[in-house]
């Protein structure tokens, strides 16, 4: 459809959304561009999130009422050998992800274009750049997450520790590799991999996240799946 014109919340694109993958994920889509305008334009809520990045930092040692905060003393992560740990390292290493009777591409795509279009990607990542990241070959690229981290974590948690649907390079930790290959929205950041661990399931999006789940498993009848979504 033609880009749909509004003062206020931008809808372009969330028509697709709801034809192509759901009601509840053309709602979860939409609830996030209302987020993302209400947090662009009210300007108490932007004062609020810059007076509450002096919680994004280290955790510190003891309780909150300890006398070790006293002097604000961080707590050193502990270094395993042979994983690499360093926030600004560069990693080539990529995930593996295969699926059957060469549904490989076409399995990436679709979960390219649901995340562009759920708008929990930057809009200019190129297709085959997202595509190498699980190609299991060395690629450098870092893809620009949009959406909370809790979702970011969750998705590859579901992906790669509970379904295994996506293998990890020998020698490399989930969240060393998705710290090493998804930036962070503001500035490009690194989320760091203690942000990563420390994650909380997001409750509000687990239907979503789970319908990219069954559309990643390599058993998961695509057919099937969207006609169960158009229902």
């Amino acid at each position: 459809m033609a880009a749909t014109k509004a003062q206020g919340v931008n809808l372009e694109g969330i028509e697709d959304v709801f034809r192509i993958c759901g009601w509840q994920t053309g709602k979860a889509a939409l609830e996030q561009r209302v987020v993302e305008f209400v947090v662009g334009t009210d300007q108490r809520i932007q004062s609020f999130l810059r007076e509450m990045e002096k919680y994004d930092r280290e955790r510190l040692q003891g309780s909150p009422g300890s006398e070790n905060n006293s002097e604000r003393v961080v707590e050193k992560p502990v270094i395993k050998r042979g994983r690499p740990k360093k926030t600004a390292e560069r990693i080539g290493q990529t995930f593996t992800y295969r699926a059957k009777r060469g549904e490989t591409n076409m399995r990436l795509q679709k979960f390219f274009q649901a995340l562009k279009q759920l708008g929990w990607i930057a809009s200019d990542t190129q297709q085959r750049d997202f595509i190498d990241l699980f190609s299991g070959e060395e690629s450098f690229v870092r893809v620009v997450w949009l959406d909370d981290v809790n979702v970011l974590a969750e998705l590859f948690r579901e992906l790669v520790t509970r379904k295994r649907y996506i293998q990890l390079p020998d020698g490399y930790s989930i969240w060393v590799m998705v710290n090493a290959h998804f930036w962070n929205k503001e500035g490009n950041k690194e989320f760091g991999n203690d942000r990563l661990r420390c994650t909380t399931r997001p409750v509000d999006k687990m239907q979503t996240i789970q319908w990219l789940v069954r559309l990643m498993n390599p058993n998961q009848d695509l057919e099937l799946l969207f006609r169960e979504m158009m229902a």
